[in-house]
C-alpha cells in the first residue's frame, strides 16, 4: 500500500509540473502575439500614413507642375512683348535717324531749340511764306513791371530778354521748316515797319540767303510800340503777295496808322506818349484789319506770346485766324 500512495503522488506531481509549464508557454505565446497584433497595427498606421503623404505629395507636384506651366506661358507672354518692343525700339532708332538727318539739314542749324513739337497742329506750309514779327518794347518780358526795367535798360539788357529770345528761337523753328519748294519773306515791325533781307523773297534752301536773315533778326533791339498796321502795310508792299502769314506777337497793337472815326477818342494812339486802354487797343486791332488785313485769301497763323493786362488778344487772333483759315497757338513755356 505505501507502495503504492507513493506511485500516485509521483504520478500527480508530474501531472501538475506540465500542467504548469503549458500555462507559462501559454502566455508567452499570447504576449507574442499580442506584440505582434501591436506591431501589426503599427505598420498598417504607417501604411496609412505613407499613403496619405503620397498622396499629399502628389498634389503637390501637381500643382507645382501647373506652376510651372503658368511660368512657362507668362515668359513665352513678356517674350512676345520683349520682341515687339525691340521691333518698336528699331522703328524709334530709324524714325531719329531719318529726323537727324534732316535736323543736319537745316537751313539756320541750332542745338539749342530740339525738335519739340509742342505747337500740335501748326505746319509751315505754302507756296510764299511770310513770317512777320513784332519787336515791340513788349517782347522783352511778360510781366509790365519787368518790360519797364528792360525798357529803361540798355539795347544788350533787352535782347536778353527771356521773351525775346524765345521769339528769335521761333523764327528759327518756322525757317527751318519750310517746304523746299518755297520762299520766305520776313517783315519785322514795332512803331514802324521794313522787310528784312537784300530781297523780298528768298528760296527757302538758301542757305546763305536764310542765314542772312536770322543775322539781321539778332541785330534787333525789341522797343517802341506795337503798330500792327505798320507790319500789314509792309506785307501789302511784297510782290508776289504771300500765300500763308505766321505772325508772331504778344498781344494787341498800341499804336496805328489810318485814323477812323471810331477811333476818335483813343487820342493815345497816334501820339508819342500815353497809355491806351484794352479797348481802345481792340478798336486799333479791328481798324488795322480794316485797312490793311492781307489780300488774295492769304492764311494767316498766329504764335501768340503771353503778356500781362492783355485778355482780349487771345479771342481777336483767334478769329482773326479763323476766318483766313489758319491757326492761334499760344505755345508751350518751353517752347521752342
Amino acid at each position: 500500500m505505501s507502495c503504492g500512495l507513493g506511485a500516485v503522488i509521483l504520478i500527480f506531481l508530474i501531472v501538475k509540473h506540465n500542467v504548469d509549464k503549458g500555462s507559462v508557454e501559454a502566455d508567452i505565446v499570447l504576449a507574442e502575439l499580442e506584440t505582434l497584433e501591436r506591431q501589426e497595427r503599427q505598420l498598417r498606421r504607417q501604411v496609412r500614413e505613407i499613403g496619405e503623404r503620397s498622396a499629399g505629395e502628389r498634389e503637390l507636384g501637381a500643382e507645382l507642375k501647373q506652376k510651372l506651366r503658368d511660368i512657362e506661358r507668362t515668359i513665352a507672354s513678356l517674350g512676345q512683348q520683349m520682341a515687339a518692343q525691340k521691333r518698336k525700339n528699331a522703328e524709334l532708332r530709324s524714325a531719329m535717324e531719318k529726323d537727324a538727318a534732316r535736323k543736319a539739314a537745316d537751313v539756320v542749324p541750332d542745338e539749342s531749340v530740339g525738335e519739340e513739337q509742342y505747337l500740335t497742329g501748326l505746319e509751315v506750309e505754302g507756296r510764299r511764306v511770310a513770317i512777320v514779327v513784332d519787336y515791340s518794347a513788349s517782347m522783352t518780358d511778360e510781366k509790365l513791371v519787368d518790360i519797364i526795367v528792360r525798357k529803361n535798360g540798355g539795347d544788350a539788357q533787352k535782347r536778353k530778354g527771356p521773351k525775346w529770345r524765345r521769339t528769335k528761337k521761333a523764327v528759327r523753328w518756322l525757317l527751318n521748316r519750310l517746304p523746299e519748294q518755297s520762299e520766305v519773306a520776313v517783315v519785322v515791325f514795332n512803331d514802324t515797319a521794313k522787310t528784312l533781307g537784300a530781297a523780298a523773297w528768298n528760296n527757302s534752301q538758301d542757305r546763305a540767303a536764310i542765314g542772312a536773315l536770322f543775322t539781321e533778326i539778332e541785330k534787333l533791339v525789341p522797343s517802341g510800340a506795337t503798330n500792327l498796321q505798320a507790319g500789314l502795310n509792309e506785307l501789302r508792299k511784297l510782290r508776289p503777295q504771300a500765300t500763308n502769314i505766321y505772325l508772331i506777337t504778344d498781344g494787341l497793337p498800341t499804336k496805328g496808322v489810318s485814323k477812323p472815326s471810331f477811333l476818335s477818342s483813343c487820342r493815345s494812339i497816334f501820339g508819342t506818349s500815353g497809355n491806351i486802354s484794352g479797348e481802345c487797343r481792340e478798336r486799333l486791332f479791328r481798324a488795322a484789319l480794316q485797312g490793311s488785313a492781307p489780300r488774295g485769301g492769304a492764311k494767316v497763323n498766329v504764335i501768340l506770346f503771353p503778356l500781362e493786362g492783355d485778355p482780349a488778344a487771345a479771342p481777336n487772333f483767334w478769329n482773326w485766324a479763323a476766318v483766313t483759315g489758319g491757326l492761334m497757338l499760344t505755345p508751350a513755356a518751353g517752347w521752342p
